[in-house]
């Protein structure tokens, strides 16, 4: 199990919440937040599962402070989805997308080259030069996998 412990005064924890993997816990009259992650490490995670994680949070937020508005999982699915869009459309214009502290979305042309057919290796195939999607993670993001053991990013 995996956590992440923030806190101000500790308190007699008042509520907590069981959504699938998460297990998220307030203190009445604090700031004290205990995220628990109970999820398989080997699995990968959705889009759907980013909207559920994003709700989760924001219900969380305005049972700390009421001011923070709640979106429905509709409306957070949308804009997740404009934002991937965005990024997609950007990517295909050839520009680079950089998220501080996430990371680096670049086009790059990979330069023609010449392979083979593993069936018939005496033939040679050109292959021609196209354009490809890098990605180089942030700092903060590369610190916390680096913070991972060495066979959970194994597979």
């Amino acid at each position: 199990m995996q956590g992440e412990f923030h806190q101000k005064p500790a308190m007699a924890l008042m509520n907590c919440v069981s959504i699938k993997y998460t297990k998220l816990c307030l203190t009445l009259g604090s700031w004290f937040l205990i995220v628990m992650t109970t999820k398989p490490v080997f699995m990968s995670i959705t889009k759907r599962e980013i909207v559920l994680d994003i709700a989760n949070q924001l219900t969380l937020a305005s049972k700390i402070n009421p001011e923070v508005s709640k979106l429905s999982q509709a409306e957070i699915m949308s804009v997740v989805q404009a934002t991937l869009d965005t990024i997609t459309a950007a990517l295909a214009r050839g520009e680079t997308v950089e998220l501080r502290e996430f990371g680096v979305f670049k086009v790059v042309t990979r330069k023609a080259r010449v392979g083979r057919n593993p069936k018939q290796p005496a033939i040679d195939v050109v292959i021609p030069d196209r354009s490809v999607v890098k990605f180089k993670s942030g700092k903060v993001m590369r610190a916390k996998v680096l913070k991972l053991p060495p066979k959970i990013g194994a597979e």
